[in-house]
């Protein structure tokens, strides 16, 4: 995750320190294969590992492609235990708390929706990562390239009812 600066990363490392969170070392230089920056390591009560960080280094090079995601929007971690890992974001992390469904729990950090999901499941795993699309034609452009690729839709085009997202599921080859 991104902090804006050192002194929120500083914080963020205190304060989960002191709430008992299992953290890494105090914050410092991040090698340059995690991302590089300003930060810390923490683990969610269920043992997902987190990376919280300023300073990183961005990309120059850019492609200018509609059919080619801006952003990672959100992620959704399978979970065991929801509401600890929902307690953990909002007073560790300091997360708001957008919705409830009987699935799911939804958490944000910015003015999305939600940019982590926790879902009712058996333990700690990856359900899914979302990404931005510039437009709807460009998300329609990705998918048929994907599916041109060999990777078939499971889901999708369709729209969620939490957030409003238009998506195309697909599972990635690892």
């Amino acid at each position: 995750f991104s902090a804006p600066d050192q002194a929120t990363v500083d914080a963020l490392h205190a304060q989960a320190k002191a709430m008992g969170a299992k953290v890494g070392e105090a914050a410092g230089p991040l090698e340059a294969s995690a991302g590089g920056g300003y930060g810390f390591r923490v683990s969610t009560p269920e043992g997902h590992p987190i990376s919280i960080s300023a300073d990183i280094a961005q990309h120059a090079e850019a492609i200018d492609d509609r059919s080619r995601p801006t952003k990672l929007t959100h992620v959704v971690l399978n979970s065991a235990e929801v509401e600890k890992q929902t307690t953990f974001f909002l007073d560790v992390l300091g997360f708001k708390w957008s919705d409830s469904t009987f699935m799911m729990d939804f958490v944000r950090c910015c003015s999305d929706h939600h940019s982590v999901a926790f879902a009712r499941g058996n333990g700690p795993t990856l359900n899914h990562m979302a990404y931005e699309m510039p437009n709807i034609d460009g998300l329609m452009s990705g998918a048929g390239r994907v599916r041109k690729s060999g990777y078939e839709s499971l889901w999708g085009v369709g729209r969620h009812g939490p957030g409003s997202n238009v998506f195309s599921y697909f599972v990635e080859p690892n």
